[in-house]
């Protein structure tokens, strides 16, 4: 899940649905999670089978949301709905202008359960947040939080190593020998490594020298260097958001990766890290410094693209 919810969302009323779901980002952005909403507001064939086929194979949704009124005289929400169940077993909300007893009755004759059934109508976005709140407070469980903050901070490694590829492609504030060669010291001081070892590491082309043989630490101090020297209002802004990065998220990242679970009071938490459970509020504390640090690395690579 990382720290983004994903949603596919039937509907023919585009529009609809995207003010709805500007409200629901809104509630569930405190919780450091962002939407992502797949709408899909063709349902022939041609639109739906691949979405069929790629829930079979691997369902990546969270949620599920279907209109009842797709707009069309053979199809509705609820005989796609039938199609959909065959392949996604996961939390399905499905609304209309009926009443949810009407859409419970429809769904019924189709042999359909297990499905959220609420009204169309200005609450729509609180109904589905009702439904999926709890969703959050299960992320509070440690071995779900593992994987959100670890697939977190491996997705901005790699951030970090597109931010420094784009730079040496430029050629602008550093080139590929100093970067190299800054990096190089960077490795003396982080690991135990021999001359010849380090050598072949050097010698290795850029791509895989940034990808796989430079760390966390040693990427976040090369961009702060070209920061530095772009030195503008928004790389000094960029450039105090990063400086934080090892303390507001590189901690997170080690705990949750080599920690150990155990019981105190009845709750699950961190042991040998605090006594203290990791509960939702947490979650939320540390899901959104990792969206404020993914967004300040995206602005970087935006800002060094543009140099």
């Amino acid at each position: 899940m990382e720290n983004q919810y994903r949603a596919l969302w039937f509907d023919d009323q585009l529009e609809y649905i995207e003010a709805v779901e500007q409200k629901l980002n809104r509630k569930i952005s405190p919780y450091g999670l962002e939407l992502q909403a797949n709408k899909i507001s063709l349902f022939d064939d041609e639109t739906i089978n691949p979405i069929l086929d790629e829930l079979r194979r691997n369902s990546n949704y969270d949620i599920i949301l279907v209109d009842f009124d797709l707009g069309l005289q053979n199809e509705t929400g609820a005989t796609l709905l039938s199609k959909l169940r065959r392949y996604s077993q996961g939390e399905v909300i499905f609304y209309s202008a009926k009443k949810p007893r009407e859409l419970r009755e429809i769904l019924l004759g189709l042999d359909i359960d297990g499905v959220f059934c609420v009204s169309r109508g200005l609450s729509l976005a609180d109904d589905i947040f009702s439904i999926i709140k709890p969703t959050f407070h299960r992320l509070a469980h440690p071995n779900y939080f593992r994987g959100i903050v670890v697939g977190s901070v491996s997705e901005m490694d790699e951030l970090l190593s597109d931010i420094l590829l784009r730079i040496v492609s430029k050629s602008r504030y550093m080139n590929e020998g100093e970067l190299r060669e800054l990096a190089v010291e960077g490795l003396k001081e982080s690991i135990d490594i021999n001359v010849s070892a380090l050598a072949k590491h050097v010698s290795r082309p850029i791509d895989r020298f940034i990808g796989k043989d430079l760390n966390l630490y040693i990427k976040v101090n090369l961009v702060l260097k070209v920061l530095e020297r772009i030195g503008d209002r928004l790389s000094e802004d960029c450039s105090e958001v990063l400086r934080r990065f090892n303390d507001e998220i590189n901690q997170y990242r080690i705990q949750a990766a080599h920690v150990a679970n155990r019981q105190v009071n009845g709750a699950l938490v961190f042991s040998g890290r605090t006594e203290k459970p990791w509960d939702v509020q947490k979650l939320k504390e540390i899901l959104s410094l990792i969206r404020n640090h993914k967004e300040n690395l995206n602005s970087i690579l935006t800002l060094v693209e543009k140099e």
